[in-house]
């Protein structure tokens, strides 16, 4: 189960369509949308594997009180549908520090205070904590898995030369600083596929279709358009760019069936 945010979203469907390339087809794939669309499962019937998607932004708690949405911040009560679960991913804090329209509460709750905001950080660890002894009291480590591999067996990792650079500068006098763009391209290879492609749908499974792949666009901090092969540096230079903020938020709810068509343009190995 994928626990979290756009993030585990996409890593939820990035699976679902390398698992789905696997299978010889889909009459055993059974997709549900289950309590009030905050949980969906993707079923391989004939292989007995489900692979679930739990919508939660904060992890702890959001419930709607007479005064509005309160952030619990030391309350976990989704934690009873998590138990279960042989392999748990968590992801959080991208929407901590939203603010306006894109905040998801109006009120915070810590300690059986109820207030109109505190600081954000404080917040998050607080969260953590409370998820953190969640982990410890109801996590059954005989049955779920909390480190899936080992880093030294775990069967990927960056590419030598990449060792062999760190290994250079960190023996260099003088301060020189490494922008592992390499290593950020492996914390989200697919970041938005719906928002950043240009076919303006989701469509994670054809990525080598599109001439500018999201992570060159989140690292400009510009959307560019598939069509569109030049950035207009004479903007970028003089001041007059201005990094947009996309949230063309285009992720499936499953209300419908997972679009498994998407998925045969993988290419196969």
């Amino acid at each position: 189960m994928f626990i979290g945010d756009s993030i585990s979203i996409n890593q939820w469907q990035s699976l679902l369509c390398m698992l789905h390339a696997a299978v010889p087809t889909t009459s055993g794939i059974i997709t549900q949308d289950l309590h009030n669309h905050t949980v969906s499962t993707v079923t391989f019937k004939h292989y007995k594997v489900s692979v679930m998607l739990f919508r939660s932004f904060y992890l702890v708690d959001v419930d709607k009180e007479t005064i509005g949405r309160v952030l619990k911040l030391n309350s976990v009560r989704n934690g009873n549908l998590w138990k279960e679960i042989d392999v748990l991913i968590f992801n959080t804090w991208h929407w901590w520090h939203r603010r306006g329209l894109k905040q998801q509460w109006e009120y915070v709750q810590v300690d059986g205070k109820i207030r109109k905001d505190i600081d954000r950080t404080v917040a998050f660890r607080t969260a953590l904590r409370t998820w953190a002894k969640w982990v410890d009291s109801d996590v059954d480590t005989n049955r779920t898995k909390t480190t899936p591999f080992k880093g030294s067996i775990y069967p990927t990792g960056l590419p030598l030369a990449g060792y062999a650079v760190k290994e250079v500068i960190r023996n260099i006098k003088k301060p020189v600083h490494l922008l592992d763009i390499t290593m950020l391209s492996q914390l989200r290879k697919d970041a938005h596929p719906s928002t950043y492609n240009g076919f303006n749908s989701m469509d994670c499974c054809r990525p080598h279709r599109a001439k500018h792949d999201a992570l060159h666009n989140q690292y400009l901090g510009y959307n560019v358009k598939c069509n569109s092969s030049i950035v207009d540096l004479q903007k970028l230079n003089k001041g007059k760019w201005t990094p947009p903020y996309s949230n063309r938020a285009t992720q499936p709810t499953m209300k419908k069936a997972f679009p498994w068509s998407l998925c045969k343009a993988l290419v196969k190995p």
